[in-house]
């Protein structure tokens, strides 16, 4: 019987896997925050494959039943406009070529540590999808806003890889601040994740005093000028987005679970982790990552309001 499909979540697909890597996949799906199934059966993995709207990347396993390019299942999985890991533990095909869809992990790729490969190339798939025009606006809006809005010296940001870890709110040692805030176009949504360590912020940053309270009620009017300025660079794009209204939450005291879509995102983070953020766009119609471009930033003039 083939796997129960959720609409609204994103999915890791599992072919031919050995129960070891079957649990791979289990794993992953969990760090990634996504669902996952295994088919060994072609027909049940065609089945469950074809109810899928958000596909983050199929992983099938080679071996002696499906190592000939002919083979029904392989044609079908390499016909897929979307994201392909290979696990070749025999190197049984050696012939395929990695390609910026395909990649293939051989014998000394995996170097028995399948779910670390894995893991590294799944989180590259994740950061090659954000255009870097989009970084860039991202970037330049949050060392313009944070200063001005906060009152405080200028605020250096920096990018690091896409990270699953940065949505696992269940541990809240680092951070005890999240504001959620979406912007849209049409079918096109975009997410903006905040995550403050109150203490750090107040003493490094803002250099009072301020309560959990205090920050989170700054945070959500900082999220608003920060989607403000994101949304006047998209708009000048011919695109007209909306902004939602931000959600705010003591991670000491509340449970917080932004669903099972993985939206690729990007990560900055200042030196000392008082502030992190993530942003990301996708298309809700097909589960796609559009290309953003931003010729060039630019800020509202003084004479026109964020909101």
């Amino acid at each position: 019987m083939g796997a129960i499909i959720l609409k609204n979540a994103t999915y890791i697909s599992g072919f031919n896997l050995s129960e070891e890597n079957a649990e791979v996949l289990k794993n992953l799906s969990k760090k990634f925050r996504v669902r996952s199934f295994n088919e060994s059966d072609f027909g049940e993995f065609k089945k469950s494959f074809d109810q899928v709207k958000y596909h983050f990347c199929i992983i099938s396993q080679i071996d002696e039943s499906n190592k000939n390019g002919d083979h029904e299942a392989r044609k079908f999985v390499d016909g897929q406009n979307i994201s392909k890991i290979y696990l070749d533990p025999n190197d049984l095909c050696p012939e395929i070529k990695n390609t910026n869809q395909l990649i293939r992990l051989g014998k000394d790729d995996l170097n028995g540590n399948v779910e670390e490969k894995v893991l590294e190339n799944l989180v590259t798939l994740v950061d090659e999808k954000i255009t870097s025009g989009m970084k860039d606006t991202i970037h330049k809006t949050m060392e313009y806003i944070t200063p001005i809005f906060f009152d405080c010296e200028p605020v250096n940001f920096e990018e690091r890889k896409f990270d699953p870890d940065f949505f696992d709110f269940s541990n809240n040692s680092n951070f005890d601040c999240l504001v959620s805030i979406e912007n849209n176009f049409e079918w096109l949504v975009g997410r903006l994740v905040i995550k403050i360590n109150s203490d750090l912020f107040s003493k490094n940053i803002l250099k009072k005093d301020q309560s959990i309270d205090d920050v989170l009620k700054a945070s959500q009017e900082y999220s608003n000028q920060i989607m403000g300025i994101i949304n006047f660079n998209l708009n000048n794009t011919g695109k007209k987005f909306k902004i939602g209204l931000p959600q705010s939450y003591d991670l000491t005291t509340s449970r917080v679970n932004l669903g099972k879509l993985l939206i690729p995102s990007m990560i900055l983070t200042t030196s000392s982790r008082e502030i992190e953020i993530s942003f990301g766009h996708i298309e809700m119609e097909n589960g796609t990552v559009p290309e953003l471009k931003v010729e060039e930033f630019s800020i509202p003039s003084s004479d026109v309001d964020f909101f």
